[in-house]
């Protein structure tokens, strides 16, 4: 999340070509980074652990369909994972990324 804040505007930029809450709510692009420090510091902390588990679920199913659906378009785009800091594109190491994430959001949570 905090390199997402290195420069809010590019990544906001990169982030609503692919993925599809932001493609028609832009303020969630901007939103995301903070969405994801909220729930790291909750993880730290060991909030309320199942609800969170549950959101980062929520978000890299999300993530999952955006990026999949990128993919399978053919679209040549940059991937906003680590913000617009790296120039890395879009690709199946997002998509496996992704899983592999929502794999071990989905272990701690059963």
């Amino acid at each position: 999340g905090l390199l997402k804040l290195v420069d809010l505007q590019k990544f906001s930029n990169i982030f609503s070509k692919y993925n599809l809450i932001s493609k028609h709510i832009s303020s969630y692009s901007y939103a995301y980074p903070f969405i994801e420090i909220t729930l790291a510091i909750a993880l730290f902390f060991r909030y309320n652990l199942t609800i969170i588990y549950g959101l980062i679920i929520l978000l890299m199913i999300i993530s999952l369909i955006s990026v999949s659906m990128s993919l399978y378009q053919g679209q040549n785009l940059r991937c906003g994972c680590l913000g617009s800091f790296f120039h890395l594109p879009l690709s199946y190491a997002t998509l496996s990324e992704n899983i592999i994430m929502l794999l071990m959001s989905f272990y701690q949570y059963v």
